[in-house]
């Protein structure tokens, strides 16, 4: 017989005048608990997502906009909620795009060399390829990622009071219902404060090890690096949204426009995109180089965020 399961949170009863109390000697035996409460609950906040998407039926490749409201009814005909869907990549798609780009111009460079690229010419030893082409390339897998997530559950009722266990109900029924949308709403608090403990404990915990205090018995020295994920993912996200648009996000928050298009484009002469972009080695014909776009790549990824402030001249030397 399946039951009910039931979690011993971690966060939520170390919430004291509103504050997140996390002690550093004391809590470390509860850190691996409050992680894998974290995972489970993702886990279980997915699976009711998941359900709520298919009942809404929503389409991300006939969306309007990049995120739409939806109502839920319950068994009754009654809304339980309003749940808001958006239209946009897996959470982590950015190293996986990177890594097709590089794996493509490789694979641009062996049927190039072989004279079994159309469009692509060798030239003094170096291999050109129409910008478009790669840009195409690029962007096709790009848009392969694309999925429906669900950003935010609107609950129309007051999320009810936990203590120090969540309980997730057992349910072979895979309709909406209130008690479903409540479930809901209960991990979605609790994972809130598991996930802060998580974050809280992880920098007090990287800055006692840099100051070689060894006061967590519990923490080894590969946990307290891992806060250090988030950066190698945005240097990704960097290279990414340099080189080529990103449909689901706005461009407002670039100074320049993504490189790819600009090189693809009638837009600037040969000579303004040699000045404008001079880490890319162009022939005569406008043709960009395949070396050249795959040292883009290598020193967007060593860049990471602070290349939107550096001289770019200064990155690549001018192939002209």
């Amino acid at each position: 017989m399946v039951q009910n399961t039931v979690l011993r949170l971690v966060g939520l009863p170390r919430v004291q005048n509103g504050k997140l109390k996390v002690d550093i000697a004391k809590d470390a035996r509860w850190y691996q608990r409050a992680q894998q409460n974290v995972e489970y609950m993702k886990a279980a906040k997915e699976n009711i997502a998941e359900l709520v998407r298919e009942q809404i039926g929503a389409d991300p490749y006939e969306m309007q906009r990049t995120v739409e409201t939806f109502p839920i009814e319950g068994l009754d005909g009654k809304v339980v909620a309003d749940v808001q869907v958006e239209c946009r990549y897996d959470k982590t798609p950015y190293a996986k795009v990177v890594d097709a780009m590089q794996h493509h111009l490789n694979g641009l460079n062996y049927q190039i060399s072989k004279g079994k690229h159309r469009n692509g010419v060798r030239r003094n030893g170096r291999n050109y390829i129409p910008a478009q082409d790669v840009l195409d390339a690029f962007e096709l897998d790009l848009e392969g990622r694309l999925k429906l997530t669900t950003k935010q559950i609107i609950m129309p009722k007051a999320i009810a009071e936990q203590g120090n266990v969540l309980v997730i109900p057992y349910s072979s029924d895979k309709r909406i219902n209130d008690k479903t949308m409540q479930t809901y709403s209960n991990i979605e608090n609790a994972l809130r404060f598991e996930e802060n403990f998580v974050k809280k404990f992880k920098g007090k915990a990287a800055h006692v090890a840099e100051s070689r205090v060894s006061a967590i018995p519990a923490l080894n020295h590969q946990e307290v690096k891992a806060g250090t994920i988030d950066k190698a993912t945005t240097n990704y996200m960097h290279v990414v949204r340099t080189l080529i648009p990103v449909p689901t996000e706005p461009n407002d928050h670039k100074k320049v426009e993504p490189e790819l298009p600009k090189l693809a484009g009638d837009e600037y002469s040969l000579g303004q995109k040699r000045s404008l972009m001079p880490w890319y080695e162009l022939s005569q014909e406008g043709l960009v180089s395949v070396r050249s776009l795959n040292l883009r790549i290598s020193d967007l990824l060593n860049q990471g965020e602070k290349a939107l402030q550096v001289d770019y001249a200064s990155v690549r030397p001018n192939f002209r």
